[in-house]
């Protein structure tokens, strides 16, 4: 089983809308933060890119949330 991504609990994204969710991103969360998809991660990718964090909305599949 794989680790849950270091950076989970100081990911904006993830601080930001973790509680309130809905279904098809808590998946995305368990997909991408918790399962085998950590290393395609848009918002690991997008740091490591530009060196600074995406926008908050930004998913780990690489969509924006709409509020």
């Amino acid at each position: 089983m794989p680790k849950t991504c270091p950076k989970l609990e100081r990911c904006p994204f993830f601080v930001k809308y973790g509680s309130e969710l809905p279904e098809t991103c808590r998946a995305l969360v368990e997909l991408y933060c918790r399962g085998d998809h950590q290393h395609h991660c848009k918002r690991l990718t997008f740091l490591e890119e530009h060196g600074y964090r995406p926008p908050d909305d930004l998913m780990p599949n690489g969509d924006h949330l709409l509020d």
